[in-house]
């Protein structure tokens, strides 16, 4: 079951720097502002999962069986530079495990070579 989501959003290039996007971890409510913030639609640009405390995942051994929490469009990984999730779960022995799950992340620069 789960016990906490968190969410970390950064903007990319023009909308960096954006002050309607909190610094740090933040909830649900908060990232889908962040996200409507950067003039992006849920539904049409993002859908995002709403996973609150107490809600059940379903245990899979494969990556295809599970759910998805969260689908971008070409206007939202135009518009985000880093979202992250991190997720707590409890199990039935009452264990909890925390991941953080690196949704996206900036493209690596690669260095040039000047042709000759």
């Amino acid at each position: 079951m789960v016990r906490s989501v968190a969410y970390r959003i950064r903007a990319s290039g023009p909308y960096a720097g954006n002050a309607a996007i909190p610094s740090g971890w933040m909830s649900w409510r908060n990232a889908m502002d962040s996200l409507a913030a950067l003039g992006l639609d849920w539904d049409q640009d993002f859908f995002l999962l709403h996973l609150g405390s107490g809600a059940a995942i379903p245990m899979t051994n494969a990556g295809r069986e599970g759910m998805e929490l969260l689908a971008l469009g070409s206007k939202a990984l135009e518009r985000l530079a880093v979202l992250d999730i991190k997720i707590q779960v409890t199990d039935v022995l009452g264990d909890v495990y925390e991941r953080d799950l690196q949704c996206i992340r900036p493209l690596p620069r690669t260095r040039h070579s000047a042709s000759t």
